[in-house]
């Protein structure tokens, strides 16, 4: 009797700590949630609900390229028009994977690509009967520490889709080619950098403007901002009787391309931009959105950037 007592305390012990054990492992880990969506760029959004809290995140672009190492600082200039010559080769042969590993990391992000995207881009440049050839490096300058611009010329061959005759034009330009990870690698479009703002909104007649990014071009200089049409009315800026915009340097004021710039009723605008042409050292310290040539009253927005 005893003996059998024994033997049930034994298995009842046993399937107790079999069920302790089974309670301890481990669950399965969680399904990864899925990348939350980007909103896209260049679209107008109706207001108020669907007003983006903020701009997109920019898609990282794949790892640098190999490439030749800077070496002496005062090798930049010739290392950088080395580096235009490679991808112009690449740009002459059409290939587009060749040229996109050629352009540097920051000039896309700044467009929010990868650069899978830059060559689909440039196939479709090829695809539409684009050429190019006839290179020559006229000069190269030290814009700073990271940054040279290469003066280049060069013929480009466009076709047109209507008629599908090519034609050809000289081109004559300032390539800023970018020194990254001891590698000097184009950037697109002709991109030197970027300055992000961060100023408060303004409203103004039922308009309320943020400026966001300065970016900087070899040949002009783009403001990004936010615009919020709060009326029932469209809104224009660049009208003929008024001056869209003037960016303030120092003491010295500049008027922005004409251009106009349409906001329709209830609507929000994550990146409407205004160009000043012109290549400069130093970014603007301030600007004057929407002043009138013929009335002296105060224009309808002015900003400072500060330092």
């Amino acid at each position: 009797m005893k003996k059998m007592l024994g033997t049930i305390c034994f298995i009842a012990v046993f399937l107790l700590v079999s069920g302790c054990q089974a309670s301890l492992a481990p669950s399965a880990a969680p399904a990864a949630l899925p990348p939350a969506p980007t909103l896209p760029l260049m679209t107008p959004i109706p207001l108020p609900s669907d007003t983006p809290g903020g701009a997109p995140s920019a898609a990282l672009p794949s790892a640098t390229p190999a490439g030749q190492p800077t070496g002496d600082a005062d090798r930049g200039p010739a290392l950088a028009a080395a580096a235009v010559r490679r991808y112009f080769t690449a740009l002459q042969a059409g290939d587009a994977q060749a040229a996109s590993r050629l352009l540097s990391t920051m000039s896309l992000v700044i467009d929010g690509m990868t650069r899978g995207d830059a060559a689909a881009e440039l196939e479709g440049v090829f695809e539409a009967g684009s050429g190019y050839s006839g290179l020559q490096i006229l000069d190269s300058q030290v814009f700073d520490e990271k940054t040279v611009l290469v003066h280049v010329s060069y013929q480009l061959a466009a076709r047109d889709t209507a008629t599908g005759k090519t034609t050809t034009s000289q081109v004559d330009e300032l390539w800023p080619v970018r020194r990254e990870a001891g590698v000097w690698l184009v950037n697109r479009h002709k991109v030197i950098d970027y300055h992000s703002l961060d100023v408060p909104e303004q409203l103004t007649a039922g308009l309320t403007v943020e400026p966001r990014e300065l970016i900087r071009y070899s040949d002009h200089i783009r403001m990004v901002f936010l615009a919020q049409n709060g009326t029932n009315e469209a809104i224009v800026l660049g009208q003929p009787s008024e001056v869209i915009a003037t960016f303030i340097f120092g003491s010295q004021r500049v008027d922005a391309e004409q251009n106009r710039l349409i906001f329709d009723r209830l609507r929000s605008y994550p990146d409407a931009a205004i160009d000043v042409k012109g290549l400069f050292k130093q970014y603007p310290d301030g600007v004057e959105i929407r002043r009138w040539k013929n009335y002296n009253v105060a224009p309808w927005f002015t900003f400072h950037f500060g330092g």
